[in-house]
């Protein structure tokens, strides 16, 4: 907070890693407001620090740097930057239906039709990769009409 409001000051302090900049007279609203938002940003980072690089299910884990997929058994599988981002896309939304429109915009790798299958061939390769490991897996449920619902527990 600072009585100083030219926008060269304003810049200076931003950009001197200030998180935000206020300037005097202030409404106590606004400040409360900002404030709020600031804690809430550092929260969600601190959240998204706690679950780490890995994505684990039922004994499985994703690998986000690497972009492998980990049986229980502890044997990698590698996966298509398309298999990755559709399989993130649903352990993120686990226990939620997400519609193929849903899926193409998270994935974001190609134009693409309504019409357009692409969606149905990944989750066909990803759910190829589970039954490699184990026949009766099934994390991957068809709503038919509908999309597609990842229903392990996630951790």
């Amino acid at each position: 907070m600072t009585g100083k409001d030219d926008p060269v000051d304003r810049i200076v302090g931003l950009e001197s890693g200030a998180d935000d900049y206020v300037t005097k007279p202030f409404d106590p609203r606004e400040l409360l407001s900002r404030v709020k938002n600031l804690l809430w940003r550092v929260q969600a980072q601190e959240k998204q620090k706690e679950k780490g690089f890995k994505r684990k299910f039922e004994g499985w884990a994703l690998d986000l740097n690497k972009r492998e997929l980990t049986t229980p058994a502890g044997e990698q599988q590698s996966l298509s930057a398309g298999e990755f981002h559709l399989l993130l896309a649903l352990i993120e939304n686990a226990g939620e239906v997400m519609t193929r429109d849903q899926l193409m915009n998270r994935i974001r790798n190609r134009e693409w039709y309504p019409d357009d299958r692409y969606i149905d061939v990944l989750v066909g390769q990803v759910r190829r990769k589970f039954r490699q490991y184990d026949h009766e897996t099934t994390f991957i449920s068809t709503i038919h009409g509908t999309g597609y619902l990842f229903a392990p527990t996630v951790t």
